[in-house]
């Protein structure tokens, strides 16, 4: 398949699921990109089926920003709405819902792109409680999803030309999670260190310098004073 006719057929396809999937523009294009510059590996009569398969499980493997609550692009307030029912949902479910609403697959064909049962992903589209906005602003939705141009003319360029491997979607590192008693230690160690940074140090170069004033201003004094004074002290006498 030429990349020309991969980016017209699927190019957007690919892009949306991967935004929807991992909400991070960074990871869409590097999935999107992945495939694209594949392109030449996959058969003329490709269908939609096996290029989502494909991308869903490069987005398993890019970086997935889980705190997103929107995307950044200017959306209407009925498709940010939208966005506020998919996104806090697991990845997976929003896998299985712009599989269902955007590319019309049977639920049999969602479960085995999300290695599901049929079971589950009945389930999870019949929960959902807002289907019938799915119904009507989805795919709406996702048309303000597609690659971005300059997305799919670096590409062709870069493919065309020979210059590929332009991204590799690896696996995203996993993610330190913290234990009460480390996150207790780390509040601490904050303060102990906040203290000594405050108070405890001003104070001592304090010391230090008041110290250093007194040293100095001894070390003025006239050397015949103090032994004037050491002389007429020893002839005191004593009761």
């Amino acid at each position: 398949m030429t990349i020309e006719k991969f980016i017209d057929e699927f190019g957007d396809d690919v892009y949306a699921l991967a935004l929807i999937v991992t909400k991070s523009f960074d990871s869409a294009e590097r999935v999107f990109t992945q495939i694209a510059q594949d392109c030449d590996t996959l058969p003329e009569t490709i269908e939609l089926y096996d290029i989502v398969k494909k991308a869903y499980r490069l987005c398993q493997k890019a970086p997935s920003n889980a705190n997103a609550e929107t995307l950044s692009i200017g959306l209407s307030a009925k498709h940010e709405d939208l966005l506020a029912e998919i996104f806090p949902r697991p990845q997976i479910v929003r896998a299985i819902i712009h599989l269902s609403y955007e590319n019309d697959l049977e639920n049999d064909k969602i479960a085995a792109i999300t290695d599901t049962n049929v079971r589950f992903v009945n389930e999870q589209l019949g929960d959902l409680g807002f289907s019938d906005r799915l119904e009507k602003s989805y795919k709406e939705l996702c048309l303000k999803l597609a690659a971005p141009d300059e997305l799919k003319i670096s590409v062709i360029q870069a493919v065309n030309s020979g210059e590929k491997r332009l991204f590799e979607v690896r696996e995203a590192a996993p993610r330190h999670s913290w234990t009460t008693k480390q996150k207790i230690g780390t509040v601490i160690a904050a303060v102990v260190i906040t203290i000594l940074a405050c108070i405890v140090i001003p104070l001592f170069l304090a010391y230090l310098e008041s110290y250093e004033d007194i040293n100095s201003s001894y070390d003025e004094v006239p050397s015949e004073l103090i032994f004037s004074y050491t002389t007429e002290t020893e002839h005191i006498p004593s009761e």
